[in-house]
């Protein structure tokens, strides 16, 4: 029997020899893990990770994280990745919290269970202790592949600039290089044209912004306060556009302007559920949330015949005066809701900030965010602003994604 001292002197050790390893390039095991270094300048992007021959856009769901992820050789892969693998069952316990979770292989019968009061070790079908560590990261955990690969079975592979992973069952029927090729292309050969000389710049006439440095590939619009007025220009522009974004709305603004939520449902954008009224005082407690978001459903389903999953808080999920807590999240989520926050606030509805204000707040944003949604109103600063942001967008080929209820949303912690 081990002394209760001793494996607590052991888990300690083993968590700083670990953290040692990344930082001097090897590992406990003795197995190399060399960082991959940037160049100078060189952005670094989250890398592509495919299940056999799929590819699964780990920038989807937690893109921020992708110099943790994929900085080092030993990448660390979500959860929800390993719930995809045919033939292995994740069962998750505590619902959000993942206090225990378990990953099982059912034709093999083999398993791993994780107590994450302990992160340091999981527990085999043998009833035996291994050192697999994990990591939490927005409510989701993380797991490293070469361990699980080892233990399970699995092949992976890494390209070589460390921008691309595959791990494989057996299933695969591409190579990984044929993989690559259609995902991600190597860069076209140089002609032997002369390039053109650029252009002249006096010294203190440079742009203040460029848009070809936006972070993201992809960027979400959501709008809020409907109305008759606004929301049919901000349409209109979309509509030249050919973007989709998410219109949230109150029971009394979808009671007050049936023909533009018809409208917006008819062009193809999203309706997200704003609560009967603005007031955060009837949100306070889980049944009050319940009632304000069900009351609206019915609403729009006697308005057009159709029920959204979609929902936001008057302010947001965590403001001055509401503060949701991950009980009533789990209830929200339990009731079939996909609750939205933002990471990127235009502010077009606060007194003082100018269209060129908003404008400048989004496009600084816009620069550092690897996942942004933003947060906008149906008011006249936005109709001015929209145009400018969606050319902006344009120019950098930067796309506008659709919101759906299957899209991975942002909430705040």
């Amino acid at each position: 029997m081990r002394h209760p001292c001793i494996c607590r002197w052991l888990r300690f050790s083993a968590v700083w020899m670990s953290i040692l390893a990344l930082i001097i390039g090897v590992t406990v095991t003795g197995v190399s893990v060399m960082p991959h270094v940037l160049a100078a300048g060189e952005e670094y992007e989250a890398p592509t990770l495919f299940y056999n021959d799929t590819a699964w856009a780990m920038d989807d769901y937690y893109p921020s994280l992708g110099y943790i992820i994929g900085a080092m050789e030993d990448f660390w892969i979500p959860l929800s990745f390993y719930e995809e693998i045919e033939g292995i069952r994740v069962r998750r316990g505590a619902a959000k919290n993942n206090t225990v979770f378990v990953i099982q292989d059912t034709e093999t019968e083999k398993y791993l269970s994780f107590n994450l009061n302990d992160s340091t070790y999981a527990q085999t079908e043998r009833a035996t202790l291994i050192l697999i560590h994990t990591m939490l990261f927005s409510k989701e955990r993380y797991l490293p592949m070469r361990d699980m690969c080892s233990y399970f079975g699995w092949t992976f592979e890494i390209s070589d600039d460390h921008r691309s992973v595959r791990i494989c069952d057996g299933g695969e029927q591409k190579t990984f290089d044929e993989l690559l090729a259609v995902y991600a292309p190597p860069a076209e050969t140089e002609t032997e044209t002369q390039p053109e000389t650029p252009p002249v710049t006096e010294p203190g006439t440079e742009p203040d912004d460029n848009p070809d440095i936006y972070r993201a590939h992809t960027v979400y619009l959501t709008f809020e306060d409907i109305d008759s007025t606004v929301t049919p220009l901000l349409l209109d522009c979309l509509q030249t556009y050919d973007i989709r974004a998410a219109f949230f709305a109150t029971g009394e603004q979808l009671s007050q302007h049936p023909e533009t939520v018809l409208r917006i449902l008819a062009e193809g954008h999203a309706l997200g559920l704003h609560g009967m009224t603005a007031d955060e005082t009837e949100l306070q407690d889980t049944d009050g949330l319940l009632a304000s978001f069900d009351a609206e459903n019915e609403l729009l389903y006697a308005l057009v015949r159709r029920k959204t999953r979609l929902i936001r808080m008057p302010e947001g999920s965590r403001s001055g005066k509401l503060y949701l807590t991950d009980r009533q999240k789990d209830a929200l989520a339990d009731a079939g809701y996909v609750l939205w926050d933002w990471n990127i606030s235009a502010m077009d509805h606060a007194p003082g900030y100018t269209a060129e204000a908003v404008l400048a707040k989004i496009d600084a944003a816009l620069k550092t965010s690897y996942y942004p949604v933003i947060r906008m109103h149906c008011t006249e600063t936005a109709s001015i602003v929209l145009p400018q942001l969606l050319q902006r967008l344009t120019d950098a080929a930067v796309a506008v994604g659709a919101i759906t209820e299957a899209t991975a949303p942002v909430v705040f912690p």
